[in-house]
């Protein structure tokens, strides 16, 4: 049921907080700043329409406002799962975004039981990539809930 509940949903972190006082404009600044990311940076297609919600999770730290460098983690709830999967698989393109946008993270918005699951398996993973010596690495692939350690070919 919590799986399904946020399978539209992802999280972004480090995109900059605005400074703006009212909260509507606050959320206003942010839908622009997800539009921007999404349809300038990541190329995918997206609407405000597509978004049933952009929040900040946490509370907002009213003392420093003013500082840039911390911002609360963003959700946005997509109403189709196809946007949000546009959006993963378009990840890649950060690195030849905007400085702005490459130092952001963007991940699936998971319960504190997955995380831990998918530390357990990448731990897994290290742990067979350093008792194996090889052409091959170990990493973790999947959505959370399918997750799976696969063996792939280096690159030389």
């Amino acid at each position: 049921m919590i799986r399904k509940k946020r399978c539209n949903n992802v999280i972004i972190y480090r995109l900059p907080e605005s400074t703006a006082n009212s909260a509507e404009e606050r959320k206003r600044e942010d839908t622009e700043r997800c539009l921007e990311l999404i349809n300038n940076a990541l190329e995918v297609d997206c609407h405000v329409d597509d978004m049933k919600q952009v929040v900040r999770l946490g509370q907002r730290d009213r003392e420093n406002t003013d500082r840039q460098n911390v911002s609360r983690p963003l959700l946005i709830e997509f109403k189709s799962y196809t946007t949000k999967t546009q959006l993963m698989e378009s990840l890649y393109k950060l690195k030849n975004a905007d400085d702005h946008f490459r130092q952001l993270s963007i991940t699936h918005d998971m319960t504190k039981n997955e995380r831990i699951e998918i530390q357990k398996k990448v731990e897994e993973a290290k742990l067979k990539e350093r008792e194996e010596t090889g052409e091959f690495i170990w990493r973790v692939r999947g959505t959370p809930g399918s997750l799976r350690i696969v063996r792939l070919k280096k690159r030389h």
